[in-house]
């Protein structure tokens, strides 16, 4: 089963997946034994979707809740935490597509690290490959359950 069809998506834009699941470390050691890919940075793309995610949380607040008053932005971290991120990266398995470089830390803070980012960056690459409104789909039928 791919990834795709684990998280119930398509990218139209192949390379845009491919780069959110190839970590930085991974490139810099392929261009190292001369191989060269075309790829965004993972970690480009896990900023942009972080900022993704925060919004389409965000939003989805402004329109339930009437009463924004205390309503804090670490009830939003909460949300989106990397933790959070890093247990549905588990449960799709999301380690198994990565490629990742020979020395990126597995022990379990840094693969919490690693994985959440990789959540992100797949967010990133759907909002940049479907937009908005899919990626936001995704998110709440996907992600936050």
């Amino acid at each position: 089963m791919s990834i795709e069809e684990k998280l119930g998506i398509t990218f139209s834009n192949e390379s845009l997946l491919e780069s959110a699941l190839t970590s930085k470390p991974f490139r810099n050691e392929a261009r190292n034994r001369g191989v060269k890919l075309d790829l965004v940075d993972n970690e480009k793309l896990a900023f942009l979707g972080d900022a993704v995610l925060e919004l389409v949380v965000r939003e989805r607040m402004f329109r339930s809740i009437d009463d924004l008053t205390g309503v804090l932005s670490s009830e939003v971290d909460t949300v989106v935490d990397n933790h959070s991120l890093y247990l549905r990266a588990l449960e799709v398995d999301l380690k198994s597509f990565m490629r990742l470089g020979a020395g990126e830390s597995t022990d379990d803070a840094g693969e919490e690290k690693i994985l959440s980012r990789g959540v992100e960056s797949l967010i990133g690459a759907l909002y940049l490959d479907q937009g908005l409104e899919n990626t936001a789909s995704f998110v709440f039928e996907r992600l936050i359950v």
